[in-house]
């Protein structure tokens, strides 16, 4: 990218907003973020685009921002973007507005955006910008047992990638009786963990550290269950 934009403005903080040795200041994880699904996993867009939360209220695409801040609101996103380029803030519902869109994503979401989520949730650099992995398990627990092969499949990588469940024994394509309780199983892992004990309202984390299951259980009713179909 720098070959052709001017490097002193393009990878300066002024622009970029993010330190010069991060993951958010390297062009393509604004501009070419991994919002496209494919074979089992998330690859990046090869349209070239700037981050904006419009297009996510027009189209479901996450935002660059929300893909790499994962436990961040929309609303969160939009401030951002409105103080240091300008770009007019939308009006949001209040879920938006108080809760992270990439687990609203996850868990209200259709097939193709918990599964983005989902890969997304299993990468460390994500993990690192988003108060860590505390809060990340008991949303892939739940994935664990989704209707479609290929989220549940990608939601087993990504939570075996989460200490305590490096060795997690899970097979995809279990009778639902089987996948029941391994989302039950690993969610009882998560809980029993000794895991930062805070409170983090945006990722549905009690003060105690323990999940807003009553919040959690209301997002997850509106799920987005039309079919879907991607060609890999």
């Amino acid at each position: 990218c720098l070959n052709c934009h001017d490097t002193k403005t393009y990878s300066s903080m002024d622009h970029t907003h993010h330190p010069p040795d991060s993951s958010g200041s390297q062009c393509y994880n604004c501009h070419m973020p991994y919002t496209t699904y494919g074979l089992l996993k998330s690859i990046r867009s090869h349209t070239i685009t700037s981050p904006t939360i419009i297009e996510t209220l027009e189209s479901g695409r996450p935002t660059a921002c929300n893909l790499c801040h994962l436990d961040k609101t929309l609303d969160w996103t939009g401030t951002h973007l409105a103080d240091w380029y300008g770009h007019k803030k939308p009006s949001l519902n209040d879920s938006q507005k108080t809760v992270s869109s990439a687990m609203l994503m996850a868990l209200e979401g259709d097939a193709v955006q918990r599964a983005i989520i989902a890969d997304a949730m299993g990468r460390q650099p994500e993990i690192q910008a988003s108060q860590g992995s505390n809060w990340i398990p008991p949303v892939l627990s739940r994935l664990l047992q989704d209707p479609y092969d290929a989220v549940r499949y990608i939601a087993g990588r990504s939570l075996s990638r989460h200490s305590a469940f490096g060795s997690l024994d899970y097979d995809f394509l279990a009778a639902n009786s089987v996948l029941t309780n391994a989302a039950i199983s690993s969610h009882r892992i998560w809980a029993d963990s000794k895991r930062d004990r805070s409170a983090h309202p945006e990722v549905l984390i009690r003060q105690d550290g323990s999940l807003d299951q009553t919040r959690f259980e209301e997002i997850y009713a509106r799920r987005n269950d039309r079919e879907v179909s991607p060609k890999e």
